[in-house]
Formats: C-alpha cells, sequence, structure tokens
C-alpha cells in the first residue's frame, strides 16, 4: 500500500504513510488517519477528526443483478459523496460503506461495519453499526458541544485545553 498525491488536507492534520488515499479527499485541520487506511473517491473529512489504523471507506462496489453478465463485467453504480463530520473518532478496523454521512461529534467503534449514516454525538458499535448510546446527557450538551465545535472550525482553531 502507498499514500497517494494529496492535496486538499489542511496542513495541521497528520496522515500516516502506507495508506492507499485517493487523491480528491479533502480533511479539515487537527486530524488523523492511521496507517493501513482505505479511502475511496468522493471523501470529505471535517475538522479534529481521527480515524484509527486500518479504517476502510469503500462501497459503490459492483453490479450484481444484470443478467447475463459476470459479476466482473456488470459495472459499477455511480459513487455518491461520503461526508465524516467535524470532531468524529472512527476505531481500528472499521468498514464505513461510501456514499453515507456521519455526524459532528460521532464516535464509531473499533471492528464496526458502517452501513447506514449516523446522527450527530452518537456512539454507534457492530456489525451492521447500531446507536449504543448518545456521547452526551443532554440535548442541551449535545448543542452546546456542536456550537463550540462549529465556532473552534470557523476559526480553524485548535481548541483550548480543559483544566481536568
Amino acid at each position: 500500500m502507498y499514500s497517494r498525491g494529496i492535496f486538499n488536507v489542511a496542513l495541521s492534520t497528520d496522515i500516516k504513510f502506507g495508506s492507499d488515499i485517493e487523491k480528491d479527499i479533502v480533511m479539515g485541520g487537527f486530524g488523523y488517519i492511521g496507517k493501513g487506511a482505505t479511502i475511496c473517491e468522493k471523501v470529505v473529512i471535517g475538522n479534529y477528526t481521527m480515524l484509527a489504523t486500518d479504517v476502510s471507506i469503500v462501497g459503490g462496489d459492483h453490479l450484481f443483478d444484470k443478467v447475463g453478465y459476470p459479476i466482473v463485467f456488470s459495472g459499477r453504480p455511480k459513487l455518491e459523496n461520503t461526508n465524516i463530520g467535524n470532531d468524529v473518532w472512527v476505531g481500528h478496523r472499521v468498514i464505513i460503506k461510501a456514499g453515507i454521512e456521519i455526524g459532528d461529534g460521532s464516535i464509531i467503534a473499533a471492528g464496526s461495519v458502517v452501513t447506514k449514516s449516523v446522527p450527530p454525538c452518537s456512539i454507534v458499535a457492530g456489525v451492521p453499526a447500531r446507536l449504543i448510546r448518545h456521547r452526551f446527557s443532554t440535548e442541551k450538551e449535545i448543542n452546546e458541544h456542536l456550537e463550540k465545535i462549529a465556532v473552534y472550525s470557523m476559526h480553524g482553531l485548535p481548541p483550548k485545553r480543559s483544566k481536568i
């Protein structure tokens, strides 16, 4: 595997060598893509988003319902856009079907297969991935988090570190 020329990625984003990433990728700042990623065409990834090792964004695959044509010769459907929001954490060896949207602030558990769009601030897991719980306890917390992330993204800045 190798990294292809990447042109629309913020300088503050860290992409590890050893991945197969299409050159039309668009990725915001302060993000991370781990080694071994496979990312198809038409993918947009927001700010502050992390993709762990061996994450795959794939799909569109082959048409299989053409009578009289072997699958290998049946062609492929049009590939849809894949949008992964700001402040998303995608775990190790997750597979994301091309053409879906993962909302801001969501977490995708390691080993999951994401076949449907994921609402903001959701935690999903499994094969296929299903909602486990929301990242925050209340709608107020969700809205406050999304507003702050939007402000940081608009200014292109990292969030201030909290004192824990």
